[in-house]
């Protein structure tokens, strides 16, 4: 455990974003903002993005903690469907710390491994967001260039796919609730019909080529990478809860995040499951997928005509809404870096995440695609080192003391790099012990891994 540093790391911090108590950003309405209640702001940046959610409701917090007396109100059994719809449409026990503390995800780090070490996780975190920045657009931008019959370059694709991201993630969470909150209905009901139309195409009868312990391993590699997917979410899990009541049951919000990432996981899982098997069946399929990942989309929905290229669209769209989360998250993990990235207003940060992962994905969208995917699925292992970390703090250091979330801008020590030492200085050597005597089976024979 480990006392807390500040968010500058010269001065105490002092909260720039204006208090939002006339702000209603979990149902998406705005009344205007006293200005007694904007904390006076150090510089120009900081004036504009006060102003502007004065004005239109911009949302200008950024890593900056929501007080409880920001979010007191009654808390509806709506709030809890809405934490599924966000998952449905873009992990759940790092997820329960959002309403509980007001914090963004990543400064709970800084309580679990202090003021330096926590930076790496910031950094993870921003090339996962990025990362899929650049694979969100890159996709989005194939199928609408596929729609069109190859009309539209994938280069425009690509820009109206961020240029749509940039505009929900920039303006903040209000608007942010409201598009997700509905954009998972269309989504659904596209990828009903898509399963209609393309899976009497797909290759349910062949077995598997691999049989025995091969067939176990391949299979339980690939439970893990796609489950590293979900888990890069763990790292922004908390950044959509901040606004909602701090008495809200963990294990609501818990069991509401798990099932909306869960099940809109799988549905998508099970359609490119369906997808890649029908290749082998399917020469216009094969053809298709030589192009692009969006022609072949487009050419499974081609038996509806015109009505196929419009949800052809739609499912773009989708990919986009998919992209909004990582961006929002992005521009908060750059607040991270440091006191002097926080004085950058959020929705300049997530100007800058917007360019940077469109600048990649319009230089790498004829190879960055693959390369991206597979390097994401990797990456992603981090979030449940941290998260076990996180697990062990909360329920030994903490058990009995709990969390002081209002330590966060108070002066303090960091102690992370001691105890990380210390740590692997006790745990390395029996685990070396154990992997010293441990057999390791490969091609039928056994022997020592040493």
């Amino acid at each position: 455990m480990v006392s807390i540093s500040v968010i500058d790391e010269k001065h105490p911090a002092v909260s720039n974003a204006p208090s939002n108590s006339s702000v209603d950003h979990q149902i998406g309405t705005t009344t205007p903002l006293d200005p007694a209640l904007i904390p006076t702001p150090t510089n120009t940046l900081q004036r504009l993005a006060n102003r502007l959610e004065t004005i239109a409701g911009i949302e200008a917090r950024g890593i900056e903690r929501v007080p409880e007396s920001e979010r007191e109100r009654k808390y509806a059994a709506k709030d809890y469907l809405y934490m599924a719809m966000i998952w449905f449409s873009a992990n759940s026990y790092i997820s329960t710390f959002g309403p509980m503390s007001g914090n963004r995800t990543l400064v709970i780090a800084r309580y679990t491994m202090g003021w330096w070490p926590s930076k790496l996780c910031v950094l993870l975190n921003l090339v996962i967001e990025l990362g899929y920045g650049v694979v969100d657009t890159i996709v989005a931008g194939l199928i609408l260039s596929a729609v069109n019959g190859q009309g539209m370059s994938v280069i425009v694709g690509i820009v109206v796919a961020a240029l749509i991201s940039w505009a929900i993630s920039t303006f903040g969470i209000k608007f942010f609730n409201i598009f997700e909150r509905y954009t998972w209905i269309p989504q659904v009901c596209i990828l009903f019909i898509f399963v209609g139309v393309a899976s009497p195409h797909f290759d349910v009868k062949t077995p598997s080529s691999s049989t025995g312990a091969t067939l176990i391993g391949n299979r339980l590699s690939y439970v893990f990478l796609s489950a590293s997917g979900p888990l890069g979410w763990s790292a922004a899990a908390a950044d959509f809860y901040v606004y909602f009541p701090p008495k809200a049951s963990r294990l609501a919000v818990f069991c509401m995040t798990a099932s909306g990432l869960i099940l809109g996981k799988l549905f998508v899982e099970f359609m490119g499951i369906g997808l890649g098997s029908g290749l082998s069946l399917n020469p216009t399929w094969v053809a298709a997928d030589k192009i692009s990942t969006g022609s072949l989309i487009v050419e499974a929905l081609s038996p509806l005509g015109s009505f196929g290229n419009f949800c052809a669209v739609l499912l773009a769209l989708g990919v986009v809404a998919n992209n909004i989360p990582g961006t929002y998250s992005a521009s908060l993990s750059f607040q991270l870096l440091g006191g002097w990235a926080v004085k950058v207003p959020r929705m300049v940060w997530s100007t800058i995440s917007v360019v940077i992962y469109t600048i990649c994905a319009i230089a790498g969208r004829a190879y960055l695609l693959t390369i991206f995917l597979n390097f994401l699925s990797l990456i992603g292992y981090w979030t449940i080192i941290w998260i076990t970390l996180t697990i062990e703090e909360e329920f030994i250091f903490r058990r009995k003391t709990g969390y002081n979330w209002e330590l966060i801008g108070d002066y303090g020590s960091d102690v992370g790099l001691p105890i990380a030492a210390s740590w692997a200085a006790i745990t390395y050597p029996p685990c070396d012990i154990l992997s010293s005597n441990t057999l390791v089976a490969e091609g039928g024979r056994r022997y020592l891994s040493r």
